[in-house]
């Protein structure tokens, strides 16, 4: 099965606001640095405490480390804004093709070469937003797939022979988070 790709630059803005909001490296980082600094903040105000002998160090680092859960959210949520918003905005239509047989996959532009042939067993995850579809292999290369009925087949193919389950951000889109 060979598929003609036509990528946006919706569909790029799309598959960026999944990569800065979504993606695991996104999501273990907003984690570790709301949490991590939060558990810091309360350590160090603690150990200041002990070393200086008061009584306020410890509930003031309750108080900033809480002030710290409600407005880094915030925070990073702007500057996730900021970043998409600066994604460049050109009309370019890029044209690839996506092949699929029992054996492997490709995609790619042009013609067919073996950088871009793929097994199934590099497929790492394989997630579907609002608009797109994003096959990652080996957490480094990302393949960028339109949604539409064609394109759904071929995910669902190749997450029954990569053994892997579709991985659903169906509201996720470039205009939601910027917008929303």
């Amino acid at each position: 099965m060979v598929k003609d790709i036509k990528l946006t630059n919706e569909n790029l803005r799309d598959f960026w606001a999944f990569m800065v909001t979504s993606s695991r490296q996104a999501r273990k980082s907003a984690l570790f640095n709301t949490l991590g600094v939060f558990a810091e903040i309360m350590i160090a105000f603690f150990v200041l405490d002990l070393i200086f002998a008061t009584n306020f160090l410890t509930p003031l680092g309750l108080v900033l480390a809480t002030l710290w859960l409600v407005f880094y959210p915030k925070f990073l949520r702007k500057k996730q804004v900021k970043i998409l918003k600066s994604v460049a905005r050109n009309d370019e239509i890029k044209d690839m093709k996506f092949e699929l047989n029992d054996e492997n996959f490709a995609f790619f532009s042009g013609e067919k070469d073996e950088k871009s042939t793929f097994n199934f067993i590099d497929i790492s995850e394989i997630y579907e937003c609002k608009n797109i579809f994003i096959v990652f292999l080996f957490d480094k290369i990302h393949i960028i797939l339109p949604k539409d009925d064609q394109t759904l087949l071929i995910v669902s193919n190749l997450a029954k022979n990569a053994k892997k389950n579709i991985l659903k951000f169906e509201n996720l889109a470039y205009d939601g988070v910027v917008l929303g």
